[in-house]
């Protein structure tokens, strides 16, 4: 029973982030990258499941490749968010093989004061 409580938590999470997904312009959906990066990581950090904690790795790592590929070529800040998005997303898949929760809490620290500038 709490193999389906666990699958329909998932599946409701899914379908409320497709929602705001759907209904979002190019800053909705930084914002939502970037909330789900921050939530992810913050998730890693505080679970002691080894299986967990390397899927919430991977779920922020998308995120940020999903940010590193909405960043537009004629964007002026580009070549600086690509670094800046890049370097994030490098240091949480390297936590999936050496787990460095400081390291992971300064990425979560960064990207919610990227967060809250838009």
């Amino acid at each position: 029973m709490l193999a389906l409580k666990e699958d329909a938590a998932s599946v409701y999470r899914r379908v409320e982030l497709d929602a705001r997904i759907e209904g979002s312009d190019g800053a909705g959906l930084t914002r939502v990258c970037l909330e789900r990066a921050i939530a992810d990581i913050a998730r890693a950090r505080t679970v002691a499941d080894r299986a967990a904690r390397a899927e919430a790795l991977g779920r922020a790592g998308a995120a940020l490749l999903a940010l590193l590929e909405g960043v537009g070529s004629g964007n002026p800040l580009r070549e600086a968010l690509l670094r800046f998005y890049g370097g994030a997303r490098m240091a949480v898949l390297a936590s999936l093989n050496r787990f460095d929760p400081d390291q992971l809490k300064t990425v979560e620290r960064d990207l919610a004061d990227v967060l809250a500038l838009l």
